[in-house]
């Protein structure tokens, strides 16, 4: 099989990395690390997402949207509900309407398998975002905009906690920075300039910045960006995501220097892997305890 040369081999690892934490995450958590991996999992995939963001024409840019995004989000999201409504003999007209409206509280009361593809849709929001902003501001504003967007984000999630989250606005508004973060990160080639640095130094300041992060993450609470839960403090839980994607990112850079297939299909599978494993997950639980009971 033919490796594509031009494929960053790290950002390839850095998605199938967070694929498999998000499968993680909605585990049994007996590990207890759960905590953990909403500290910046879904940051990390805007982050990664805004990196690999590159204007286009208006026309391009929304064939893209509809073709890559709108259109599997759709088809996948009408499939798990007639499978849901096929294995229950009923139609749940709740369900539908409140996966047409985006409304993924009610949707993982009603059908949790669901709950996943709210990234797809919340990415969705973004894009259009950023369509509209590019022709608004130049690039060399980017840090300008990424500084409103900081405080958009503080000024109305902070104020508007019990507003509806329809079509995924307020998460959208929570993890816009993110994503235009990681677009300055590949605007301004920060991760080539990450590299240049010594490797003793990048080592030692990883696990310093890691330990802190990881402090004040615990300290401030549970976090779950589909519910736009931030824990106590929101500024908090942006250093933290940001500080420990970046070290993610920086440290899988250095030490993913070999491109393996298997890894790039399942970087190009995550949309397939998001939308499914919580299905298969499920099942695989319900045989682990199965098995368990037989032997018990």
């Amino acid at each position: 099989m033919m490796l594509d040369k031009h494929r960053m081999v790290w950002v390839d690892c850095l998605k199938a990395f967070l694929i498999f934490l998000v499968i993680l995450g909605h585990l049994p958590d007996e590990l207890h690390i759960k905590w953990f991996i909403y500290l910046f999992h879904m940051p990390a995939f805007f982050m990664i997402s805004g990196y690999l963001y590159r204007p286009r024409a208006l026309k391009e840019e929304m064939r893209k949207i509809v073709s890559q995004l709108l259109f599997p989000y759709l088809f996948y999201g009408i499939c798990l509900i007639v499978l849901f409504c096929f294995m229950r003999g009923r139609f749940y007209p709740e369900l539908f309407y409140s996966f047409l409206i985006g409304d993924y509280l009610s949707v993982c009361e009603i059908h949790p398998p669901m709950c996943p593809i709210w990234f797809v849709l919340a990415l969705i929001n973004m894009r259009v975002s950023m369509l509209i902003i590019n022709r608004i501001i130049s690039r060399s504003s980017l840090y300008i905009l990424l500084l409103i967007s900081l405080i958009i984000s503080l000024v109305i999630i902070t104020n508007v906690r019990n507003f509806p989250n329809i079509f995924m606005i307020k998460t959208t508004l929570l993890c816009l920075p993110f994503f235009i973060m990681g677009y300055c990160i590949s605007q301004y080639k920060l991760m080539e300039k990450l590299k240049t640095v010594s490797l003793r130094i990048t080592f030692c300041l990883s696990i310093f910045l890691f330990l802190i992060a990881i402090y004040l993450g615990f300290q401030n609470g549970t976090v779950a960006v589909i519910f736009c839960t931030y824990g106590y403090n929101l500024i908090i839980f942006y250093i933290v995501a940001t500080v420990l994607t970046l070290i993610w990112m920086n440290t899988l850079q250095r030490l993913c220097l070999m491109q393996l297939k298997f890894i790039e299909i399942i970087s190009e599978g995550t949309f397939l892997i998001m939308a499914l494993h919580y299905i298969m997950s499920i099942q695989l639980c319900i045989m682990y305890w199965k098995k368990a009971l037989v032997l018990f």
